[in-house]
């Protein structure tokens, strides 16, 4: 009965084909998270010449929030963000090199002028 099921088996995805030949099965998806961050600063606006470097600036606060989310080489440096994480396969990477991929055309597609993230993998293995 286990060969039957296997045979008769279906998949449902309702993500993207990669090409009109190349036969895709999405195995993965980025995941969300979602969080409230509430800054205070000074009841009023203040001046800077008077006030600046005393008087914490919650936009200073926030914009060193936000550079705190990566290090230098893209990792995002979020304790326990990597927890569970499995590293790619020399496979895996092969598999990906050989996907038919212009990353200019990608870009181009995107209005970007260039790729980012973690250093030491390619933009589809990132």
């Amino acid at each position: 009965h286990a060969d039957r099921l296997a045979a008769d088996a279906v998949i449902v995805s309702d993500t993207g084909m990669w090409s009109e030949d190349t036969p895709t099965v999405c195995t993965g998806m980025r995941g969300l998270a979602e969080c409230e961050i509430r800054l205070y600063g000074p009841d009023q606006d203040i001046h800077s010449g008077s006030f600046g470097g005393a008087v914490p600036n919650p936009a200073t606060a926030a914009a060193r929030l936000v550079a705190a989310l990566h290090d230098e080489q893209g990792r995002v440096a979020i304790p326990g963000f990597y927890d569970g994480v499995v590293e790619l396969t020399d496979q895996e990477r092969e598999l990906f090199a050989r996907l038919p991929f212009d990353e200019e055309r990608w870009l181009r597609t995107a209005k970007s002028h260039g790729a980012g993230g973690e250093a030491g993998y390619s933009t589809l293995e990132r």
